[in-house]
């Protein structure tokens, strides 16, 4: 399993396995330094291994073609769509693309063995060029979008894809977070709470 997140730059995190529900993520320096201590908290000694690269070199030999599963929370919007009032006009790399989106999803496709998977969480608004650019290289594409609450368009998707199969998409029930109270539903704190698994496809 390959783990594409963000750091000071680009960061890339491998494990063979992660325990179902969990989740590492690192966007500055000091989540960075912080995580051996994320490793040895979680007992990942064994399961994880970290590495700088830049996604916008491509895929080298230590990545190319060999990964079952990529998994990405890309940065959500291009500079020209960002609020940057409150940063004082400055960019955010975990939020704010400094590589463009089909870049950042053919390099997860270079890591990728064939018939792997991948699965990329986004915006709901940005669907539509996700899934053009997914479907060049994949097929078995599932969308699985996540709710806010009962009734409200969905903010955030999971999809998830194989590479060089042909199958058809599919559209899944998603998950809803929030009850009309603003609690978690059951379903939401299985997942972000008890750490069970997210069955995006």
């Amino acid at each position: 399993m390959l783990v594409v997140g963000m750091a000071v730059r680009r960061f890339v995190s491998r494990g063979a396995s992660l325990r179902p529900g969990s989740t590492v993520s690192m966007y500055d320096q000091m989540q960075w330094r912080n995580f051996p201590k994320n490793v040895i908290l979680n007992a990942w000694q064994d399961r994880m291994t970290a590495s700088v690269a830049d996604v916008a070199d491509g895929a080298g030999p230590d990545y190319a073609g060999r990964f079952d599963w990529v998994i990405s929370n890309p940065p959500y919007l291009p500079v020209e769509r960002m609020d940057r009032r409150a940063s004082d006009g400055g960019i955010d790399p975990a939020t704010t693309e400094t590589v463009p989106l089909r870049a950042w999803v053919i390099f997860m496709m270079a890591c990728l063995r064939k018939g792997g998977r991948v699965a990329v969480v986004h915006r709901a608004d940005r669907i539509e060029e996700l899934l053009a650019i997914l479907a060049e290289h994949c097929g078995a594409i599932e969308v699985f979008p996540i709710w806010p609450k009962a009734g409200a368009p969905a903010k955030r998707v999971v999809v998830t894809a194989r590479k060089g199969d042909r199958s058809p998409s599919k559209i899944q029930s998603g998950l809803v977070l929030h009850d009309e109270n603003g609690d978690f539903t059951p379903a939401a704190h299985a997942v972000l709470v008890d750490g069970a698994p997210l069955n995006a496809g």
